[in-house]
């Protein structure tokens, strides 16, 4: 055995480290508490559970709420989060689906984020090691991450920063450097400092008041997201919260507008505009919302000298001019909406159909080929184009238009009601009433239910038209078109008395209407009370309409209503006003041959018979008056060479 001598004792102990100071009581019992193994990642683990389950009772009252403000453009509206999004877009694309390197862009990039929005990911769980490294090399390491990311971030953002208005962002605006986070590391490093300086009770106390304190602060956040929960309810509590900011009365006013509060939109704008003058947006929202046109044309003008590049303004100028005849003026205002804001489709299709109106077809189809080039994913656009192509003789090509419309917005019933009425135009009735139907099962509304009603009528299925039409004059009672419509239904399922009080109602309220009296004579025609059909049609000439084809229509009626009164002169010139005013209108020829046939002037007749089959040769009872006319013309020619013998 070896034996340390004293001065090798002493020299031992000299070796040893200076003595720490005594632990405190829990630091002595963990020191004494013997380590587990994995007992650091399990404490770790439930830090990171407690601190996930305290976040989802937080926030979890927000999960019933609607997509409120900058929600509906990151997801709702954000073209990158559909189904059908390339990869590639996504990751070259800010929150709001907006190219970062456009100047518009918020360059605020996050494609994970995005992704989350669309494609079910996964993490493979790995973990990530750490070793422990000199400081200057993990010091350098570190630099040369930053420096990648930040040339990654200025190199995504195009070498630009983002363009902010201080009533977008205050926050780019703000002097301050230190944020909420840094105040909240601030706080839990100080209190881990206090906790290691003061005693076991007063670090339990403390810790107890710090609990406290986040539970107040939890709460608040729990009655916070209420306010969250709808956009009326989060504009609202902004106006009344922030009282003196503009942004705020202005967000506020853009929500009443859109639910058609327009009074109250009116004076939040003007609000704003009374916070911040310079607000042309304000400006151009209440442009829109005026009735005045010379002061809607002011609000516009306001805006544009405020922000010369405003293409919202512009594009509400041109349109105005527009409406005022002065469609030049019009065309390099949309021209110049479409410059400083290529992606609005709604400035596409305004000057595409300005230029259509001005027969610049050609043009205006490049206007259109150009929008839908900036604008892939407007479904507005496509239907626009497919109206186009339809005025323009082309129905083949718009329903592709239509379809893609459709595709891209599957609840666009505009789109699909239009493309019934192109297959109804083309005599495929099946698919235009399937277009129909399915229109309906995103929106039960009148205008979808007219059409549907017209084609029923016309294809004989009165029952189904009838019960179409009704429905649609329940939701739109005030509308006479749809009215007038259900009348004639009645009419010609022989519900006379229906149509004819329906009908009369209708001239109470307007008694200018010219098909009412039309209707009218129809329904007393069936009635057979011919006098007041004629006198039904008299009152509709005296409105003396200007299409030269409605007025031959009307005496032709009349010439009828005549007929069966056995006034057979009187009918006679009625008709030949009729064709008069209008050639094409065979079946006055034919009725004015009748006469003659009755007269007996065959020859007259004949000739007008004649005509008539012109216009119809495949007309069997004109061919079968002929043929009478002439059985008739060789029997008295009979009879005359009789007498003469």
């Amino acid at each position: 055995m070896v034996t340390a001598s004293a001065s090798g004792r002493s020299r031992d102990r000299a070796l040893l480290p200076p003595p720490f100071p005594s632990p405190l009581p829990a630091a002595r019992a963990a020191a004494a508490a013997p380590a587990r193994p994995g007992s650091g990642s399990c404490v770790a683990a439930a830090a990171a559970l407690l601190l996930a389950g305290l976040c989802a009772l937080c926030y979890g009252n927000s999960l019933r709420g609607e997509f409120v403000h900058d929600d509906v453009w990151a997801i709702v509206n954000n073209p990158d989060v559909r189904a059908a999004a390339p990869w590639a877009g996504v990751f070259a694309n800010d929150f709001w689906g907006k190219a970062m390197a456009e100047n518009t862009s918020h360059k605020s990039y996050r494609p994970l984020c995005v992704l989350t929005f669309n494609y079910l990911t996964a993490s493979n769980n790995q973990n990530f090691l750490y070793t422990a490294r000199p400081f200057l090399k993990r010091a350098a390491l570190v630099i040369s991450y930053v420096i990648l990311v930040l040339y990654f971030r200025f190199w995504i953002m195009g070498g630009s920063m983002p363009m902010f208005s201080e009533q977008d962002n205050p926050a780019s605006f703000s002097p301050y450097l230190l944020t909420s986070m840094g105040y909240c590391i601030l706080f839990v490093h100080g209190l881990k400092k206090l906790c290691a300086w003061l005693n076991r009770w007063g670090a339990t106390a403390l810790s107890l008041s710090a609990l406290l304190l986040l539970l107040l602060f939890s709460w608040k956040t729990v009655k916070q997201n209420e306010i969250w929960l709808s956009r009326e309810s989060l504009f609202s509590s902004g106006v009344q919260t922030l009282p003196h900011n503009a942004k705020v009365h202005y967000n506020y006013a853009n929500f009443l507008k859109d639910q058609g509060r327009n009074s109250e939109a009116i004076y939040h704008y003007k609000t704003a505009l009374k916070l911040y003058p310079r607000h042309a947006s304000a400006l151009n929202n209440l442009g829109t919302l005026t009735k005045d046109l010379v002061e809607a044309k002011e609000y516009y003008r306001r805006a544009l000298q405020l922000n010369p590049q405003h293409n919202r303004a512009l594009f509400n100028l041109g349109n105005l001019l527009k409406s005022q005849g002065k469609k030049e003026e019009a065309v390099f205002l949309l021209r110049d909406s479409i410059k400083y804001g290529p992606e609005f489709a709604d400035a596409y299709s305004s000057l595409a159909s300005l230029l259509a109106e001005q027969e610049q077809f050609k043009e205006a189809q490049e206007v259109y080929h150009a929008g839908i080039e900036n604008c892939p994913e407007s479904s507005d656009l496509h239907n626009n184009y497919g109206v186009f192509l339809v005025d323009s003789g082309a129905p083949e090509r718009a329903v592709s238009h239509y379809q893609q419309a459709i595709w891209l917005s599957p609840n666009h019933y505009v789109a699909m009601v239009n493309l019934g009425r192109l297959y109804r135009s083309l005599g495929q009735n099946k698919q235009a009433e399937a277009w129909y139907k399915r229109a309906l099962k995103v929106s039960r509304k009148a205008e979808i239910l007219s059409p549907l009603g017209a084609l029923y009528y016309n294809t004989g299925r009165y029952e189904e038209a009838l019960q179409v039409y009704r429905e649609a004059a329940a939701l739109q009672p005030s509308n006479k078109e749809i009215r007038l419509a259900l009348a004639q239904v009645l009419a010609m399922m022989g519900q006379t008395k229906e149509a004819e009080k329906m009908t009369n109602h209708i001239v109470t309220e307007e008694a200018k209407c010219l098909e009412c009296y039309r209707l009218l004579s129809a329904i007393y025609s069936k009635q057979e009370h011919y006098s007041k059909a004629l006198e039904a049609i008299d009152k509709a000439l005296q409105l003396k309409p200007k299409d030269p084809k409605v007025i031959s229509e009307l005496f032709f009626t009349k010439g009828n209503q005549l007929r069966e009164q056995n006034l057979l002169d009187k009918a006679f010139e009625s008709y030949k006003v009729a064709v008069e005013l209008n050639p094409d209108q065979a079946q006055a020829w034919m009725n004015m041959g009748g006469i003659k046939h009755i007269k007996g002037d065959y020859i007259n007749a004949r000739s007008y018979y004649e005509k008539a089959l012109q216009l119809v040769p495949n007309s069997k009872l004109l061919k079968e008056n002929l043929a009478k006319l002439d059985r008739l013309e060789k029997r008295l020619q009979e009879v005359q060479e009789k007498d003469q013998t």
